[in-house]
């Protein structure tokens, strides 16, 4: 599985076994980047309510109370019928 940051953190293993790779100094710091943003930051919102079954983060984008949401492409049809118009776009990369 190879993510964003064109670094794996995960090796399979030729068992079918998944392993923790190696953390190369540019994953720890693509990580820390992003740790920084989202949790050293007044401006960051974070909520796992995917899991707990509430989907909070998808209502509150819908009614214009956050600007941006990571979110997974299934809950836009939580947000249908949202005033606001919006848009998709991918996950953005890291540079090579």
């Amino acid at each position: 599985m190879e993510v964003a940051i064109d670094a794996d953190p995960f090796v399979r293993e030729s068992d079918g076994t998944i392993t923790i790779g190696s953390m190369s100094e540019k994953y720890i710091d693509a990580y820390e980047k992003l740790y920084n943003f989202v949790y050293q930051n007044d401006n960051v919102v974070s909520l796992n309510t995917h899991d707990d079954g509430t989907y909070l983060t998808a209502t509150y984008f819908g009614e214009g109370r956050f600007g941006m949401t990571v979110n997974f492409l299934k809950n836009t049809e939580l947000i249908r019928d949202m005033n606001d118009d919006f848009g998709i776009v991918p996950m953005p990369k890291s540079e090579k």
